[in-house]
């Protein structure tokens, strides 16, 4: 990428001495302000990423127009009369709209638990997922550690 092409974030990262190996930092130092950064403010940005995921995924099911809706008919689909008032008419009237009220509650409880079932899936993984954000550095240095011991002993 051009120069000119960078962020202005990418640039401030670069110029801030942020990319220690690059610009001939102490990796010892390099590795400290990574794990500073790593258990602070990515942290915090960790579960702040987590928290508008699950708002995007709650709205992206439509869950609160869902339950306000659960009852109207499919798609608008209905019978109205029309001129004067007769009882056959209104009876085949009611009946229809009756059903498209119970097909659009259906279609809606359906998407509302696919919905709800996501959104309490992403809720249970999300943990499993800050454990795995905590654990990452240490497993990388037992990994280090691991393959200097395979080394050494091959």
């Amino acid at each position: 990428m051009a120069r000119r092409e960078q962020s202005n974030l990418t640039r401030a990262f670069l110029y801030s001495g942020k990319l220690g190996i690059i610009l001939g930092m102490n990796p010892l130092s390099f590795a400290a302000t990574y794990i500073t950064w790593h258990y602070s403010a990515a942290l915090i940005a960790f579960w702040q990423t987590g928290y508008e995921l699950l708002r995007f995924l709650y709205h992206f099911f439509s869950v609160p127009v869902l339950i306000g809706t659960l009852f109207s008919p499919w798609r608008r689909l209905g019978e109205h009369q029309l001129g004067r008032w007769q009882l056959g008419a209104w009876v085949s009237s009611l009946i229809v709209n009756g059903l498209m009220r119970l097909v659009g509650s259906i279609i809606r409880l359906v998407f509302l638990f696919v919905g709800l079932l996501v959104c309490a899936g992403f809720a249970l993984l999300w943990p499993l997922c800050f454990a795995f954000w905590l654990a990452g550095p240490l497993v990388v240095v037992l990994f280090w550690f691991i393959g200097f011991y395979f080394l050494l002993h091959s």
